[in-house]
């Protein structure tokens, strides 16, 4: 929640409080007048509420929102790394921290270079997707294996919602390799096929 939104809920709040003070000893003390004035101003906080939470619920659909995934079947025997933005604007400034990170052939943590120091995306628009290589799925496998650990990495997203933002947003994220173990073989086997298929087609094609 955000300074803006916290200012105006605990004010909401404490007039509220204060109304509702009011009207029970208006109440015990039969003045009328002053219960009717205080049930009035209660009315108008929660109807203030009310209103305050629609357009809060407007400004988070149009503000982004950042989903990072693991894609193991897009190609054969390959995983990368996904973030989608799934929100309703652009993100700038995208910085993936790792605290379980997943690492690279090379075992260094994974991130996408964006030529920007810290930086993994500068900017990620509405509806867009974007992926980056992380290693053979296999290789993650052998390497958690190797570490005595399960295949799951987890850390935080943070990200500005606008360019003129002072600070940035942060999501914790988990991402797991574990529920697809089962399936990754049938998954790479019709990959493989479907590859192996084309390049014959193409092949005798060309012939």
């Amino acid at each position: 929640m955000n300074f803006k939104r916290l200012l105006i809920n605990s004010l909401l709040v404490l007039s509220l409080i204060l109304a509702i003070f009011v009207a029970g000893k208006a109440y015990f003390e039969d003045k009328n007048e002053t219960l009717s004035a205080a049930l009035s101003v209660i009315a108008a906080v929660l109807a203030s509420w009310a209103s305050y939470r629609n357009i809060w619920v407007l400004e988070e659909q149009n503000e982004p929102n950042l989903i990072i995934n693991v894609d193991v079947v897009s190609r054969s025997q390959v995983t990368q790394i996904s973030i989608e933005n799934q929100g309703g604007s652009v993100a700038y400034d995208v910085e993936i921290n790792w605290v379980k990170p997943q690492k690279t052939k090379d075992g260094k943590e994974f991130h996408f270079f964006s030529g920007k120091k810290n930086i993994d995306l500068l900017q990620i628009g509405k509806g867009q997707k974007i992926s980056s290589f992380v290693g053979l799925t296999k290789h993650i496998f052998e390497y958690c294996k190797k570490e005595n650990t399960l295949a799951e990495f987890h850390g935080k997203l943070k990200y500005f919602k606008s360019k003129n933002s002072w600070w940035k947003t942060e999501k914790d994220f988990f991402i797991s390799f574990e529920s697809l173990r089962n399936s990754l073989d049938h998954e790479s086997e019709m990959q493989r096929f479907l590859y192996e298929g084309a390049n014959y087609f193409s092949e005798h094609k060309s012939k």
